[in-house]
């Protein structure tokens, strides 16, 4: 087991990870781009605006946006991307 201190690497490498882990590689400039732009912005905004019951660490917030983003993106490029050779969709 590796312990890693939250304070020494922060949330990008986890975040990193987690996109590079998407089997849709269309996505993964985008949420690069979107974490990049609004995560520490949003991170500072919680920490100022919220309180909570138990302490949450930034990395903790980030591994949360990422499953809840795994929810919402799909797993295959679709809509967004229409060159897209293969699409997987839900049956009706």
């Amino acid at each position: 087991m590796i312990y890693l201190n939250q304070d020494d690497i922060g949330w990008q490498p986890m975040v990193e990870s987690w996109i590079q882990s998407r089997e849709a590689k269309e996505y993964r400039p985008l949420l690069v781009e979107l974490f990049d732009r609004y995560m520490d912005v949003s991170l500072e905004h919680v920490r100022r605006n919220f309180r909570t019951l138990v302490p949450l660490v930034p990395m903790n917030i980030a591994g949360t946006v990422c499953k809840i983003l795994e929810g919402l993106i799909p797993r295959y490029v679709c809509r967004a991307f229409p060159k897209a050779k293969h699409c997987v969709t839900p049956r009706s």
